[in-house]
């Protein structure tokens, strides 16, 4: 048996995703026009950074590019290809209530990601709810949850409101 190549696999792995047979397998091959461009990942990023100026949100974008350069992007993408797979297939939305523990959940209002969104029909992209509405529902199945939402904030409210986010987190954990 040939053995497959790295980037056949993850295709492989995460065509079974895809609720749209129209759209193409995911291919992820270094050095080749599949990987984003400086200016492809710059406009992705933004998406989930509304609040952050450009120079802030920069070097995230370095770090990808350097990552899609390299030789450690077969890893890179092997570790993003297991995380989708985790989300998709391993739900554990369902183990909230068996959680004992203080749980502090926190979104922005303006997070209009969700996971494996790209792969869903426009029917089930309409049913999706989006991070900041997922929290808020998730809260009914935990005992001692904590929700912090971040008005007009998006992805990352540790980096958009670090100092709000710090001050909720340190008081979560001193109660």
């Amino acid at each position: 048996m040939m053995a497959s190549t790295f980037a056949d696999s993850v295709s492989r792995t995460l065509r079974p995703l895809s609720d749209n047979p129209s759209r193409k397998p995911l291919r992820l091959r270094a050095g080749t026009a599949t990987i984003a461009s400086a200016n492809t990942y710059r406009a992705f990023i933004a998406r989930f950074f509304p609040l952050l100026p450009p120079a802030q949100y920069e070097p995230f974008v370095t770090w990808r590019m350097r990552v899609a350069g390299s030789s450690e992007f077969e890893r890179f993408a092997q570790a993003a290809a297991l995380t989708y797979q985790m989300i998709y297939r391993e739900p554990v939305r369902a183990l909230y209530s068996t959680l004992s523990m203080p749980v502090l959940l926190t979104a922005g209002s303006k997070d209009r990601s969700a996971p494996l969104i790209g792969y869903a029909t426009a029917e089930a992209k309409a049913r999706m709810p989006g991070i900041h509405e997922a929290a808020q529902q998730a809260m009914a199945d935990l005992r001692f949850g904590r929700f912090v939402s971040f008005p007009d904030v998006g992805h990352v409210p540790h980096l958009e409101r670090p100092a709000r986010f710090r001050a909720e987190l340190l008081s979560f954990l001193k109660s």
